[in-house]
């Protein structure tokens, strides 16, 4: 900066000037002093246009970085809402699909208890059946052990006894 070689020159002007005696002051060149405030005033307004320059550049890069700031935590906020949608959305498919095979599960049980029911009652209709036939089977069977039995004791002389009754 321009100003600051002025001033160092403006203090070796006071330092190199001669003192006074016994006042303790020094006697500066008028002129050069003169010479040396017009140059520092024509430097100030390129320094202080300098500085300027400066301060504005500082307010655009600090403007400019508050904007990319917000951006950025407008963003990440957008990001982190996103993230949290999705998670509660994947949750909620979670609990979903854990009620869908609940229901699934249930309703297979059903399935199961109403097959075995059914099963069941098929056995007990059969066993039934099977044991009316049987029944059946046995009387007819008595009917014809009998009937064989007359026979047999009709043909059957009176006096061999045989005891066929009593054999079976």
């Amino acid at each position: 900066m321009e100003i600051m070689e002025l001033i160092d020159q403006l203090e070796n002007l006071a330092g190199g000037s001669r003192k006074v005696p016994i006042t303790g002051k020094t006697i500066v060149n008028g002129e050069k002093l003169r010479d040396l405030v017009d140059r520092m005033r024509l430097s100030v307004p390129e320094d202080m246009k300098q500085a300027a320059e400066i301060l504005e550049y500082r307010e655009q890069i600090i403007t400019k970085t508050a904007s990319e700031a917000r951006k950025l935590k407008i963003s990440a906020e957008r990001d982190a809402k996103t993230l949290v949608e999705d998670s509660e959305l994947v949750a909620s498919a979670k609990r979903r699909a854990e009620e869908i095979i609940k229901e699934a599960e249930e309703q297979g049980h059903k399935i199961i208890a109403a097959i075995e029911e059914d099963a069941r009652s098929r056995r007990r209709g059969a066993d039934e059946y099977v044991r009316e036939t049987l029944v059946k089977l046995d009387e007819e069977l008595a009917a014809v052990l009998e009937t064989v039995r007359r026979g047999v004791d009709s043909v059957t002389p009176k006096d061999i006894e045989e005891p066929l009754s009593a054999a079976s």
